[in-house]
């Protein structure tokens, strides 16, 4: 993407987030409007004390509300925590919600949370996101370490009128044309990942459930972990060298993830063909 393209489409998201009528900082507090990115082993934030109490309470009763719903082994059970499938070798369960410009979600499928990060990381972003909630239960086992720099396919019918793409649902649907209707499925790579941490009993050292960071895929090349602590956010730069793993859990540890994403031909001018 050239220098005056980028510019174009920070201009037409800064354009849709005017049009949303969102400010993120009437959700989150003070002090992470200024934070610094830190850069070891790769581009990351941690930020304790996020969202304002009165936001952070309204989305704990959301996933309290999901959660009291069941805990299912069906990976294709969609409304409800289900298992993550066997083939990501992954412990735990998921549950990713409709696209919606509803509170308390509507935040995180607006142009003005993904400005407000593509901002912090210096790096474009395309209306494309990924949300999830997570649960890990008592003794799931340590993820293996990996990247996230990974593809993701999005149906174009999943637009909302602010121009953001979701993962699933039928929430603003819009009408294809035939040529729309060949290539509706539209593939890009993860750019920014977030871990928001909440909903869990007050974390203390041997509950585990971190989030470990890593210079390379081994094990042995841990240099930090993010503990799980009540409305903390942990974000970082995807790239092929933002190595992390799940750490496994001595107490529940619950959590939203969440990811923006970028075009291919920008990837991979950046990273190469991986």
């Amino acid at each position: 993407m050239s220098t005056l393209s980028r510019l174009f489409t920070a201009i037409n998201k800064r354009y849709k987030a005017l049009d949303e009528d969102i400010d993120v900082s009437d959700y989150i507090q003070p002090h992470a409007l200024n934070i610094k990115v830190e850069h070891e082993p790769f581009n990351h934030i941690v930020i304790d004390n996020f969202f304002k109490e009165d936001f952070l309470e309204e989305l704990t009763r959301y996933y309290q509300t999901i959660f009291s719903k069941g805990l299912v082994d069906d990976h294709t059970e969609k409304e409800r925590f289900h298992l993550f499938e066997k083939k990501i070798n992954y412990d735990g369960y998921v549950f990713s919600p409709e696209v919606t410009q509803e509170e308390p979600l509507k935040l995180f499928f607006s142009v003005a949370w993904n400005q407000f990060f593509s901002d912090m990381f210096n790096k474009p972003t395309t209306f494309g996101t990924s949300f999830a909630l997570h649960h890990h239960p008592i003794g799931d086992k340590a993820g293996w370490v990996h990247h996230d720099y990974a593809t993701y396919t999005f149906p174009y019918k999943l637009v909302l009128p602010n121009g953001v793409t979701g993962t699933r649902g039928e929430a603003g649907k819009v009408t294809l044309t035939p040529t729309e209707e060949k290539t509706k499925n539209v593939q890009q790579k993860r750019t920014i990942a977030l871990i928001f941490y909440f909903n869990n009993p007050e974390w203390k050292e041997g509950d585990g459930g971190e989030t470990g960071l890593y210079t390379s895929k081994s094990e042995d090349s841990l240099v930090k972990k993010v503990a799980p602590v009540n409305n903390r956010l942990l974000a970082f730069d995807v790239s092929p060298q933002s190595f992390h793993a799940f750490q496994e859990n001595n107490t529940d540890r619950n959590s939203f993830v969440q990811w923006f994403h970028v075009d291919l031909e920008w990837a991979e001018n950046k990273y190469g063909f991986l």
